[in-house]
């Protein structure tokens, strides 16, 4: 097994707040944008919580300018 596939396996065993466990989501926003993060599964309105923890680093502030209008 690899480095980096264990590492998104421990990534997805972790739990939130509320103890329903995690998604690993991907950002669209222009300012996230590709950028992967873990968040309960649950939504707020249905008791869920507002864990958040990003799984990828920060992006360049020159990427953040350019992606966006590359995909547009």
């Amino acid at each position: 097994m690899s480095e980096q596939s264990s590492s998104h396996r421990k990534m997805e065993q972790r739990f939130c707040y509320c103890g329903k466990g995690t998604v690993r989501r991907t950002s669209w926003t222009d300012r996230n944008l590709g950028r992967r993060f873990l968040s309960c599964k649950s939504p707020k309105e249905k008791g869920g919580c507002n864990f958040f923890l990003s799984a990828d680093p920060p992006m360049y502030g020159r990427s953040v300018q350019i992606i966006p209008g590359l995909l547009r």
